[in-house]
């Protein structure tokens, strides 16, 4: 299932009107519209509140996932947030205030009206995602980790090199991409996380080796050495799952993951696949 949501179009256009938290990209005509626009609510209370908030990159399409629009035309925080507030950067108090001002956001930069009219745009640009991309996804090799009825593809023209993972009370599962888009990634990571994030805990050789990857310098947007373990297991699944559709060439794929983001940005991928590799046997 593919969809434009139009959650995380109005979530990503708040924090486009922040500089630097993985919203800015402008690249494209649509997203120079989106500045056109839209750049005279850049001191909307939805905007300002979102700047004081600690926050952006994946955190901001998590919260996406964790909304509903009503009969109402509003949107509403849906009844289990432990997905989204496990993760530490949002609470309940941070949840009911930005959505909110989100709603005032949405009515006053009328983005309904702007949403609807680009449904053409929207329809081919899914259409071409889907034959270029998403159809050459073996979805069937993720039965053995999820519900496949349950995963959910978010298109999103609003980025253009950033990717997310999200997952919705243990039962959905999102990517949210653009074209050219780690889709297989993000899945990977609804259940490399909770691998990760145990092997980090219980086990002290992984725990180094991530840590001592953790550079703020060479790559700010992960933070910690357990945000390097998430990634470090996810990018190992990645490399699980092109082996096993018989087109990869391990060391190709272990040096692209070495030298992920700036040089030697993952440099014991191979240690960590063999882990990986261990754990499936």
């Amino acid at each position: 299932m593919i969809k434009i949501d139009k959650r995380f179009e109005i979530c990503a256009l708040v924090f486009r009107l922040i500089p630097g938290r993985g919203y800015n990209e402008t690249e494209t005509d649509y997203q120079k519209q989106l500045d056109e626009k839209f750049s005279e609510f850049a001191e909307h209370p939805a905007v300002v509140y979102a700047k004081s908030l600690p926050l952006g990159y994946d955190a901001v399409a998590k919260f996406s996932v964790h909304i509903e629009k009503r009969s109402d035309g509003k949107f509403y925080m849906l009844d289990n947030l432990q997905a989204l507030t496990d993760c530490g950067r949002w609470n309940e108090e941070r949840c009911n205030t930005f959505i909110n001002s989100l709603n005032d956001f949405y009515a006053d930069t009328h983005f309904e009206a702007f949403f609807k009219a680009q449904t053409a745009f929207y329809e081919a640009e899914i259409q071409k995602f889907a034959k270029e991309q998403y159809s050459k996804i073996n979805l069937k090799w993720f039965g053995k980790y999820m519900d496949v009825s349950k995963m959910r593809c978010v298109f999103s023209p609003s980025l253009q090199n950033a990717n997310y993972a999200a997952r919705v009370a243990g039962e959905y599962v999102y990517c949210i991409v653009p074209h050219n888009s780690a889709i297989v990634h993000e899945y990977c990571h609804s259940f490399a996380n909770p691998i990760a994030e145990k092997w980090y805990n219980e086990n002290g050789d992984f725990k180094k080796l991530c840590d001592d990857t953790a550079d703020m310098k060479k790559i700010p947007w992960y933070k910690t050495g357990l945000t390097y373990a998430y990634e470090y297991v996810t990018r190992a699944y990645n490399i699980l799952y092109d082996t096993h559709q018989g087109e990869a060439d391990l060391q190709l794929l272990f040096t692209r993951e070495r030298d992920a983001e700036t040089k030697d940005g993952f440099a014991y991928i191979q240690q960590v696949y063999e882990m990986v590799l261990e754990s499936e046997a």
